[in-house]
């Protein structure tokens, strides 16, 4: 059984039609939606998801930067943002509880 509760810090973008969240820890993983609420639960998901199917992988998972190591405006530059208006916000997932939620059927085999 898994029990991984972990957080993240994740940079969110105000875009024009939106919110973008850069996971830079994770090589840029990424998501958007268009409402902030809509962001936060996007960004939670992509978080559990990809830890979940590294885990399943065997792949290693790097540890989470602390807060006041991110640099939202580095992080525009590199992909391609126009630095902007951000927030770093963590984000905690319990990757257990997300793997019985969304993969139930593989974890019975």
């Amino acid at each position: 059984p898994w029990t991984m509760s972990i957080t993240y810090p994740a940079c969110f973008f105000k875009e024009e039609n939106g919110y973008s969240v850069i996971f830079s820890d994770l090589n840029d993983l990424s998501t958007c939606d268009e409402t902030f609420k809509g962001a936060m639960k996007m960004a939670t998901d992509c978080l559990a998801g990809y830890l979940y199917l590294a885990k399943w992988d065997g792949e290693d998972i790097p540890l989470p930067s602390k807060q006041e190591k991110i640099d939202p405006d580095a992080i525009a530059k590199r992909i391609g943002f126009e630095p902007g208006p951000s927030l770093i916000i963590p984000i905690t997932v319990d990757v257990d509880d997300y793997a019985n939620i969304y993969f139930k059927s593989q974890l019975n085999q």
